[in-house]
């Protein structure tokens, strides 16, 4: 999966295709969706154009009847969707198990990163909920949504091992800022 948190930079010469016409930069980014609505945020607008680019695999097809969008928990949060048992089952069953390598320090996934029509991000395994049932958060919807009647749920990545830790600048700052400040 090559994403722009890999630091890869997308070229396009202008051409001419047969069925689209002239395509260049500008046509390919406008096609994407509105991302006025953003303003002056850089690092959102370059997430949503990065979305256009995910690698995923096709997975199990959702009805319309079976999803629904709820509310974020705040105003700042990038909120985490639920999936029912039995939804994580078929998509465990549908990309994984036939790969699946008893080696492998691995576990059944409890959450998938995804992409779902509009909406892109995680959803986590929520016991409370039953039969076929996903729940997104409306901060997930990252395109407007059409009405199809059934979508494919689109896994980006499984959480079935686990997964190395990283630090990143700001974190190693403020490490380093609470050192100083103790030994003062």
């Amino acid at each position: 999966m090559t994403t722009l948190h890999e630091h890869a930079a997308w070229f396009v010469a202008p051409f001419r295709d047969p069925m689209e016409g002239y395509v260049n930069a500008e046509i390919i980014r406008t096609s994407l969706g509105d991302f006025s609505h953003l303003g002056r945020m850089p690092s959102m607008y370059a997430a949503l154009i990065a979305q256009a680019f995910t690698a995923t695999e096709p997975s199990v097809k959702i009805r319309r009847d079976q999803w629904e969008e709820q509310e974020d928990l705040g105003p700042h949060t990038n909120g985490i969707g639920t999936i029912s048992p039995e939804l994580a089952n078929m998509i465990w069953e549908e990309n994984f198990r036939a790969t699946w390598d008893l080696t492998e320090n691995r576990v059944k996934p409890s959450a998938y990163q995804f992409c779902f029509l509009g909406y892109k991000g995680v959803v986590v395994v929520d016991h409370r909920l039953e039969g076929i049932k996903l729940r997104l958060r409306r901060s997930q919807r990252k395109f407007p949504v059409h009405d199809d009647e059934v979508a494919e749920f689109e896994v980006v990545r499984s959480f079935d091992r686990p997964d190395l830790a990283h630090l990143n600048r700001f974190v190693v700052a403020a490490i380093l800022i609470l050192l100083c400040l103790s030994d003062c």
